[in-house]
């Protein structure tokens, strides 16, 4: 009799286990997918060098050899045991680590403080790296990537169903871009509702997920009166071991917006001890113009040794973002796209990523 109930029991729970070894086969193809960001099976197999049919049967849920799996996850960065299991956590502690922020500060407006977040951005994404931009409550970024979808001057929430309004119940939405590999985190309510009813496609991520799933996160900020106390938790909650950009416009008024983000950022380091200055970098320069010329003397006397060599000359198609789609801003061409690329070399070259990139030249001299 206890022969037979064993059996019966060995029977249910062999049973229950391959149940479950079949659950997470077929879901296999789906965490394949995210893992690449979506892009077409065409493109899976070219990066890892296999056949379409085989990644077809990896789709379907079929579990590739050791030697693939391992390829897939030096390739994107997720862990052999979520890709097989689908079990946290996602990525190692190693890509944590490799994670890179950088918050753009200055309290004076004007500076190009939001168009600098979006281009570097877009500038990290197009080299291949895994990029999210958190967007300021002012939702200037949001603008520059999607334009009047964005536009709160378009905006009319009172018109919405309250069905759709119900879908934004969370302050923060992450909206996954047409430019592979840049993600845009929002916490504008109008905004949100805006690119959710023009279909943009949104996606949920936890905030102890996100410096795993990330190569960079770029961080906006509202032009404010000490900037770090305006973050919310967050915000602040990714300023660890963050990396602090200036964008300083090139005009000698600038300067005391300057000083009084150096005297916050200071006091900040003080009580956290995580967050540093990176540098400052000229914004809206005009090389034709004295005053943008000494600029360049003024910063250096203010911050030696911290200012980035690179500088963004006045540029008309930079100051339309906007007007353009996505698709548009990773192929459009003008001196201040250039000047951008320029600055994404730099920044990279110092904080080491130095395998997806070349030797900065002397930017400054080279543009004047």
């Amino acid at each position: 009799m206890w022969k037979g109930l064993l059996h019966e029991l060995a029977k249910i729970v062999n049973k229950s286990l391959q149940t479950v070894k079949s659950r997470s086969a077929e879901d296999f193809g789906l965490r394949l997918r995210e893992a690449f960001k979506g892009v077409s099976q065409t493109e899976i197999a070219r990066q890892l060098g296999i056949s379409n049919s085989a990644v077809t049967n990896y789709i379907d849920g079929r579990i590739p050899p050791a030697e693939t799996l391992t390829k897939i996850a030096d390739l994107t960065g997720y862990s052999i045991h979520w890709l097989i299991t689908g079990e946290r956590p996602k990525r190692s502690s190693k890509q944590e680590a490799s994670c890179r922020t950088i918050v753009f500060v200055n309290e004076k407006g004007g500076s190009a403080k939001s168009t600098s977040a979006v281009m570097l951005a877009v500038e990290f994404a197009k080299r291949g790296y895994r990029t999210l931009l958190v967007d300021a409550r002012q939702s200037s970024c949001a603008v520059a990537l999607y334009g009047l979808k964005a536009s709160k001057f378009h905006a009319r929430p009172a018109a919405y169903h309250k069905k759709q309004r119900r879908r934004i119940r969370k302050r923060r939405m992450f909206f996954r871009t047409e430019i592979p590999g840049l993600h845009l985190c929002s916490s504008n309510k109008v905004t949100n509702l805006l690119l959710t009813q023009h279909g943009e496609e949104i996606f949920s991520l936890d905030t102890a997920d996100i410096k795993r799933e990330y190569d960079f996160v770029l961080v906006d900020t509202d032009p404010a009166y000490v900037p770090f106390e305006s973050l919310d938790l967050f915000t602040f909650s990714l300023l660890t071991e963050a990396q602090v950009l200036i964008p300083v416009r090139a005009h000698i008024m600038s300067l005391g917006g300057v000083k009084s983000t150096l005297e916050d950022l200071g006091e900040v380091d003080q009580s956290t001890g995580d967050i540093s200055l990176l540098g400052a970098f000229l914004t809206v320069f005009y090389s034709d113009r004295k005053s943008s010329s000494m600029m360049i003397d003024e910063l250096n006397r203010l911050l030696p040794g911290k200012v980035l060599e690179t500088v963004i000359r006045e540029d008309s198609v930079v100051a339309e973002l906007g007007i353009y789609s996505q698709s548009q801003l990773v192929k459009l061409k003008s001196r201040g796209f250039a000047d951008y690329s320029r600055l994404a070399d730099e920044v990279l070259h110092l904080l080491g990523n130095e395998g997806k990139t070349e030797e900065i030249p002397n930017a400054v001299n080279a543009q004047l």
